[in-house]
């Protein structure tokens, strides 16, 4: 323990000592300390200047430490001793084809890395980013790491990627247990979490407190709804997980089984019915297409298709540090300035296409409304004959009936001419002489054989 805070003390000199290199260094990264006067509209967290309501308040939050009915016990906070190893001495680091740390000592590991992510000396929550944090920290960081384990160069950065995931998580913790379960700032400065630094929780309630801080959080918060498939994995990691599953199996696990198996409880039922549905999809589509359901086999293997492409250069269900060129080989290797350029050229690419489709379709319109006109030309000659035609067809109708009226007249001059007839009491002859349309007419209507006089009957009194 002696030697623990002596070496505590050299890195909190050290780090001081580097105060203006951490300035310039730091930029934009680190969260400014408040003013003097904060928090404003409300009073200091100072005994005399805090009101008798606000001192009741501060005097009356339950005490969760001693209370065991209002807290659930949990195992407390992993401590830091002298040697990492379970003999105190150096650990040993396995990792996977991936870089991933695994095997016996990987629970060990993630705890001890843990351990220096909460170390408010070593890493201090005050910054806003993980990635923004000074050299001169991360460096102190790997120092630490490099004396207690058998790590080498090339374990840098899944390891410090793994340290800069619990930072953020211990930063989120804080937050939970000493921010969002207060209502106002005086409450939360005077709840700082045990293991943050008095002037680093000070600086991040000022931050919190903030329209943007508070703008970003609720957008995170949206964020969070969306994961409505919660993991059942624990402490363990996926790269752990895939190792243990590896080692009862004999082979190495696919990203459906992965799934399958931190996604369902201990009774081997799914962690809810969405889960539920999506193994049933995901096992559905395996059936139709085995080929992509092996292991590194594509980025559009089953899993993808169900769950949506990979994002943030991150396999899902192979845990941190799987990024796709080192799951599916150096054909995914592509720079920044690559990929750019095979963008630029594909918008490129497009753009001609569309240029020439739209082309293509402007000449094909214009045809096309060359066409309807020609028609529209058809139809309008088309329209006049067939108004000619029933102009002829009036015209000839009319000039039947007159030809039907000349012969029927004909026929009926000839047949009483045949007859050499007389009509009522007026005896006329019909040879040579011209009748009257009246007479034909009358006669078409009322000639019949009781009209007829006969010449023999001529001279009797009736014809008199």
């Amino acid at each position: 323990m002696a030697r623990k805070r002596q070496r505590n003390s050299i890195q909190g000199e050290v780090l001081c000592n580097s105060l203006e290199q951490q300035e310039q260094q730091m930029g934009s990264a680190s969260m400014p300390q408040p003013p003097q006067n904060w928090p404003r509209n409300e009073k200091e967290v100072h005994p005399d200047n805090i009101s008798r309501n606000d001192l009741h308040n501060l005097e009356n939050l339950p005490d969760f430490s001693e209370s065991g009915e209002q807290s659930k016990r949990s195992r407390g906070p992993t401590m830091m001793h002298s040697g990492w190893g379970k003999d105190g001495g150096i650990l040993h680091v396995e990792l996977n084809d991936l870089g991933q740390p695994i095997g016996p000592e990987g629970c060990r590991l993630s705890s001890k890395l843990g351990v220096l992510a909460r170390n408010g000396i070593l890493a201090p929550l005050n910054h806003k980013d993980w990635r923004l944090l000074p050299d001169l920290y991360q460096n102190n960081i790997w120092t630490d790491i490099k004396e207690n384990t058998d790590a080498t160069e090339e374990m840098k950065r899944i390891l410090m990627m793994s340290v800069g995931s619990k930072w953020r998580e211990w930063k989120h913790e804080a937050k939970s247990s000493g921010y969002d379960s207060y209502t106002n700032d005086v409450e939360r400065l005077a709840n700082r979490p045990n293991r943050v630094e008095e002037d680093q929780w000070r600086a991040l309630v000022h931050y919190w407190s903030s329209t943007d801080a508070k703008k970003k959080s609720e957008r995170n918060k949206e964020s969070r709804k969306k994961l409505t498939m919660p993991h059942t994995s624990g402490r363990k990691s996926y790269s752990q997980i895939i190792d243990n599953m590896t080692k009862e199996k004999g082979v190495k696990p696919t990203r459906i089984d992965v799934f399958k198996k931190t996604h369902t409880k201990k009774n081997n039922e799914p962690i809810n019915e969405e889960a539920s549905e999506v193994m049933k999809e995901m096992n559905d589509l395996a059936e139709v297409y085995p080929e992509l359901n092996v292991p590194a086999s594509a980025p559009n293997d089953v899993y993808s298709q169900v769950m949506g492409p990979d994002t943030h250069g991150n396999v899902r269900t192979l845990g941190k540090g799987a990024a796709p060129s080192f799951v599916y080989g150096p054909l995914y290797k592509r720079s920044q300035n690559e990929q750019r350029d095979f963008d630029k050229r594909v918008e490129i690419e497009v753009q001609k296409v569309t240029s020439t489709l739209k082309i293509e379709m402007e000449e094909k319109l214009f045809e096309a409304k060359e066409e309807i006109e020609v028609m529209d030309k058809k139809l309008s000659k088309a329209e006049e004959d067939m108004e000619m035609m029933k102009k002829k067809l009036s015209e000839a109708n009319m000039n039947m009936e007159e030809k039907i009226d000349d012969k029927v007249k004909a026929g009926i001059l000839a047949y009483v001419d045949s007859l050499g007839i007389t009509l009522g009491s007026n005896r006329k002859s019909f040879s040579n002489e011209q009748v009257s349309n009246k007479f034909i007419e009358d006669c078409q209507q009322s000639l019949s054989p009781d009209s007829v006089v006969d010449p023999k009957k001529e001279g009797s009194p009736d014809n008199v």
